[in-house]
Order: C-alpha cells, then sequence, then structure tokens
C-alpha cells in the first residue's frame, strides 16, 4: 500500500516525559540555548494541543534503544492497543503536574541598589567656572536624551538655567560630604543636635534641598539666605578663589584706568580748532596714540609697504614731539619764571626739527652771549661732530653737573 498519497487530516503526538510536556507549553526563550533550540523546533511544526502523554510502559518508542521482549517486538509493528480503537475512547489523561522541573530554565538575576548622589570630581579643575560649565554640559545632555526620546527638538546649547542647576548641584555635593548627618536630620524635619557645627547657624534646607542660614536680614527679605559651605572642601576653595580672582582683576581695572587717564593728560599746546591734531600725551609714548588706537595696515599689504606706514607714523610722531614738546624744555623767556641762565659747560640737547628721527644731539656749553637784560641768547656748544651755534631757545639743558676738572 503506497503512503504516498495518505491525506492526514490529524496528527496526535505522544511522550512519556511530562517534563517535555511542560517545557512546550512555555516560552522557549526562558530555557538555556540547547533546549530552546529544540522546543522551538518542535512548536514550528506542530501544536500544543496535538501533544498527549503517554505511560512508558506503552510507549512503543522505547523498543528501538532498549533490550525488547517479545511484546515489545509485537508493539513495535502493530502500536499499542488503543490506538486501534476511536479516538474518543482513549483515555489516556492530558493533565500535566504542576511541578516544573528548572534545571534547563536560565536563571534571571535582578539587582537592585539605592539611588545616591551623583558626584563630580571637583579636583579635576582649577577653576570653579570652568568646573560648573562642565557640569551645564552634562546637564544639557541629559535634556538632548530626554527630548530625543520624547520626539521634541533637542536644545543645542547650555542655558542660564543649566548653570543655575549645576551650581546647585555642586552646593549640595560639597553639603552632601560635609555635613551628611545634620542633612539627614533636617530631612527628617528634626532639629540639629547642640553639638552639630551647624547648631549656632539656623541652618534650614530651601525648596532645592540647599542648605542655608538664615539671617536677620530674611525678615525685611532684602537679602537671600546665605549658602553654607564647608571649609576646606574643593569646591569651596574654588569659590573663594574665583572671588578672589574677580576682586584682584577689578583692582587690576581701576589702576588702569586711573593710569589711562594720568596718561592722557596733554604734554603740549591744546589747540581750540577742532581740526587740529590731538595734543601729545604720555599714552602716544605708551600705546601709540591717546586713546591707544593704531591704524591698522590694509588687508593684503606687503611687508615692504607695511613699514613704509611704520616709518611714516613714526616720523609723523618725531616731528610733532620736536616741534610741539621738545619747545617746553627750553622756555626761558621773561614770560615764564626764571631759572639759572645756560653757562659754560653745561651739557645740553640739541633741538633741532631737521635732525633724523631719533637722534638727540647732545654737547656741552663752550661760549654764551649775554643780551642786555642778562639772558643768554645763544650759545655755541661742542659736539661729537664739532662745534655749532644755537639759539638759547633751541637747547635744553640737562640735569648734569660739572665734573671736577672738566
Amino acid at each position: 500500500m503506497s503512503t504516498r498519497n495518505l491525506r492526514i487530516d490529524n496528527a496526535t503526538y505522544w511522550s512519556d516525559s511530562k517534563t517535555v510536556l511542560q517545557w512546550l507549553t512555555m516560552d522557549p526563550r526562558n530555557f538555556h540555548q540547547f533546549v530552546m533550540h529544540r522546543v522551538a523546533e518542535i512548536l514550528e511544526t506542530t501544536l500544543v494541543e496535538q501533544w498527549r502523554w503517554i505511560p512508558p510502559k506503552l510507549n512503543v518508542a522505547d523498543g528501538a534503544t532498549k533490550v525488547p521482549g517479545q511484546t515489545q517486538r509485537e508493539t513495535w509493528i502493530t502500536g499499542p492497543e488503543f490506538l486501534k480503537t476511536d479516538a474518543s475512547n482513549w483515555r489516556i489523561s492530558k493533565k500535566q503536574e504542576s511541578i516544573i522541573h528548572t534545571s534547563e530554565i536560565r536563571k534571571h538575576v535582578m539587582t537592585t541598589h539605592t539611588k545616591s548622589v551623583v558626584m563630580f570630581n571637583a579636583n579635576d579643575f582649577s577653576n570653579w567656572r570652568r568646573l560648573y560649565r562642565a557640569v551645564a554640559l552634562v546637564l544639557l545632555f541629559i535634556d538632548r536624551l530626554r527630548a530625543k526620546c520624547a520626539g521634541q527638538d533637542m536644545p543645542a546649547t547650555t542655558t542660564m538655567a543649566h548653570v543655575s542647576k549645576a551650581k546647585m548641584l555642586l552646593y549640595k555635593q560639597s553639603q552632601f560630604i560635609a555635613f551628611a548627618a545634620e542633612l539627614k536630620t533636617l530631612s527628617a524635619g528634626t532639629a540639629l543636635l547642640k553639638g552639630s557645627r551647624l547648631a549656632g547657624l539656623n541652618a534650614y534646607l530651601d525648596n532645592d534641598g540647599v542648605l542655608r542660614t538664615r539671617g536677620r536680614l530674611n525678615a525685611v527679605d532684602i537679602a537671600e539666605d546665605a549658602i553654607i559651605l564647608a571649609h576646606g572642601c574643593r569646591i569651596t576653595n574654588l569659590i573663594v578663589r574665583s572671588f578672589h580672582e574677580k576682586d584682584t582683576e577689578e583692582n587690576i581695572l581701576t589702576l588702569m584706568e586711573a593710569q589711562f587717564i594720568i596718561n592722557s593728560r596733554p604734554l603740549t599746546f591744546v589747540s581750540l580748532d577742532s581740526e587740529d591734531d590731538a595734543a601729545l600725551t604720555p599714552n602716544h609714548l605708551l600705546l601709540g596714540s591717546a586713546n591707544g588706537y593704531k591704524p591698522l595696515p590694509e588687508e593684503g599689504m606687503n611687508l615692504k609697504r607695511r613699514w613704509n606706514e611704520t616709518q611714516r607714523f613714526g616720523d609723523r610722531f618725531w616731528q610733532r614731539w620736536v616741534k610741539e614738546y621738545a619747545p617746553v624744555l627750553t622756555r626761558r623767556t621773561k614770560w615764564f619764571e626764571k631759572v639759572p641762565p645756560i653757562t659754560i659747560g653745561s651739557i645740553v640737547v640739541v633741538v633741532d626739527e631737521l635732525l633724523p628721527r631719533n637722534l638727540w644731539l647732545k654737547g656741552r656749553v663752550t661760549d654764551a652771549m649775554i643780551a642786555n637784560d642778562g639772558q643768554v641768547r645763544r650759545v655755541t656748544i661742542k659736539t661729537q661732530h664739532g662745534a655749532i651755534e644755537r639759539p638759547a631757545t633751541k637747547v635744553a639743558v640737562l640735569d648734569v653737573g660739572l665734573e671736577i676738572g672738566n
């Protein structure tokens, strides 16, 4: 009889292992790898409802793996007798044991931990601003992840809210390290013990959980209560250092401003004509101009042209210096306070607008021409280039006395 043309309307599968029948009712992913694959393979081609339990004595499949007796040889060919009857007469119980064998079930370990305070390593930072900015970036990253999970627009940069929250987290971290017992006591709503370091500070926790001291100004609502920080804490040291640096910077800026004001005073005549150049000031010597501005070279200007521009700028200053300020050093007219006249042997500097820039021609007076009023009008000067004669208004006496023997 050919079996290839048989039509199978229903199939029943038998097993004498109640454990296997239990496995078939469970999720294969709960088992170890070997059993998981075998159970999954069975469930891919059969249904759980098609499986029934058969007593081991009636299981003819054992005849292929065990030493068979005469009865087993016969049932190996014909099968158990109850299979020859109608399926409705199969009284084999389908009830399975309630006890599940767990030897092949994967063990899932669940660990729990209590929520702890996030600690930032303040020792890695030498600056308070860098520290709280780094924490603010961490908060920005968290906000970006939350926005991405919620399908919202992600923030691009840190905000003042991030910075403020970062500072609060660092304050709380410092307090948690130094005042853990006090924080626990105040969180429970009880008063601090008399032996506590904070007993005399009227300490309390604000809405953000930050430890503060309630001062007398709180009664009039003038200032916010001060935050309590521990002495010697790294975060405290960084905060104190930042305030010291800020005060120092303010002092330096104040001194620089005062210096700038003093050095802005005119050294030469101040013209009332707005079209004239501004008077020379000490800032011209220190900064190149009265307000510190120096003309910048044009973009793409070559080195030679830059050099020529620099030389023209220097020549212009030199001409103004010799013309406007040098005469102040040589004032010896009757309209000014009288000074000792130029005498033979005085060391002088010649003021000459035609001399090259940065050339200060010095010499010694060898002769002086005195007018009827007793004032020196002209002098003869011995220089390293020879003797020259100049008006008294074109020389400036240096504060150098005559050496003995000269």
